[in-house]
């Protein structure tokens, strides 16, 4: 497998600002195949572009210039898959008014393929977060929560895969333990699970799935702390993922980590509030049957 390019677009205007490549062996001689990842994170709500007088990011962000970019990407004519690591909740006062009915509609309308959960998207309580789930037009992946007996029992995966254009990609997702960033009440009968080991279970099940490429989307912060595991933990903890899509700690940034095996693991995240919007083109060379 091979990661191309990844890039990020500025979302003041359709503008593509490559960021950095990758590259990594793929299998023997056979067909390559590109496909496109696309990927944002704590969007909070910003559904009008951020206001004039908010400095350096005037101007960017806003479910319009989104959608205009995500067509005009999709036009290209690769396979794209869209994904967000959460807490598209959360930040402006529509969310307050309108429960996140117009978050989770604008996304279906954008065509997102899958999110995670993050800690915001509790904020209103495991209730009315079900409610919103049953209105998404996308599943939301969930492999280190555990909702039995909850309002929220039934409504997530723990993964899924995606064929796009004959390249297998599984998807799982993670979110971070809310205790102490969430009122108990709003997150009562959702039990946090270990993330490391919940994400080794779903890579190890995705690959025997045959997934090609495994993506993570997480909400876990860019780097771990004395209480939280972030992405550089759980990249160097586990192994079979390839990319990991991040989220929650707003930080703007390409990075790669050792797996345990000592395989690379990309890690992306898109900064918050929708000023940028990721893209990930990974390039497959499958290989060829015996």
């Amino acid at each position: 497998m091979k990661l191309s390019k990844i890039f990020q677009l500025a979302l003041a205007a359709a503008i593509v600002v490559a960021a950095a490549v990758k590259v990594f062996d793929g299998g023997v001689a056979g067909k390559e195949k590109t496909i496109t990842i696309l990927h944002t994170n704590d969007t909070h709500s910003q559904i009008f572009p951020i206001a004039a007088d908010k400095g350096r990011w005037a101007g960017y962000g806003g479910y319009a210039k989104r959608a205009y970019l995500i067509d005009g990407i999709r036009a290209e004519g690769h396979g794209v898959l869209l994904f967000d690591s959460g807490d598209f909740s959360q930040g402006t006062p529509y969310f307050n008014f309108f429960k996140g009915n117009i978050e989770v509609d604008a996304m279906g309308r954008m065509g997102y393929d899958a999110v995670t959960l993050g800690n915001h998207e509790f904020d209103n309580g495991v209730e009315e977060l079900a409610r919103r789930v049953d209105r998404a037009e996308f599943p939301v992946l969930s492999a280190n929560y555990d909702f039995s007996g909850s309002a929220m029992e039934g409504r997530t995966l723990p993964f899924k895969i995606f064929d796009v254009k004959g390249v297998k990609v599984g998807a799982f997702g993670l979110t971070i333990d809310t205790r102490g960033m969430v009122d108990a009440a709003n997150a009562r009968g959702a039990v946090y699970k270990d993330p490391v080991a919940c994400a080794q279970w779903a890579a190890d099940t995705l690959r025997a799935l045959g997934a090609d490429v495994v993506v993570a989307l997480t909400h876990l912060g860019e780097r771990s702390t004395p209480f939280y595991i972030g992405d550089d933990s759980l990249a160097a903890k586990t192994s079979g993922i390839d990319l990991i899509l991040g989220g929650h700690s707003h930080t703007d940034g390409i990075s790669t980590v050792r797996n345990k095996e000592g395989g690379e693991v990309t890690i992306v995240q898109q900064a918050s509030q929708g000023r940028l919007l990721g893209r990930v083109d990974i390039t497959v060379k499958k290989k060829k049957k015996e």
